[in-house]
């Protein structure tokens, strides 16, 4: 997952806990698990939302920038767990266009 993505969509669902609208909180994350089509992305998001309704219900709630930056750092550390190895791109002139290798 794009880390931008990750941010924006965590803004987004910390918005709208805080706001009390639950219905855009389901369906923000029901529109996050559609498009973005991965597993790992998946259970970030589903872990964050269990940690954002956790700090609003606790008194904690003053320490909402740092739950912020601490799953973009969380974010970061899967992201870097899953890379793997860049897929191969093709060359342009070779492949199915009859060209040399």
């Amino acid at each position: 997952m794009e880390t931008y993505t990750f941010v924006t969509a965590v803004i987004l669902l910390m918005l709208a806990i805080q706001f009390g609208e639950s219905w855009i909180v389901l369906g923000l994350v029901a529109v996050l698990i559609l498009s973005l089509r991965s597993l790992s992305s998946t259970v970030l998001i589903i872990i964050s939302l269990v940690v954002m309704y956790s700090v609003k219900s606790s008194e904690y709630t003053e320490y909402w920038p740092f739950v912020l930056f601490g799953l973009i750092i969380f974010a970061l550390v899967v992201g870097w767990i899953g890379k793997g190895k860049a897929a191969e791109t093709y060359s342009p002139y070779g492949g199915l266009l009859g060209g040399g290798q």
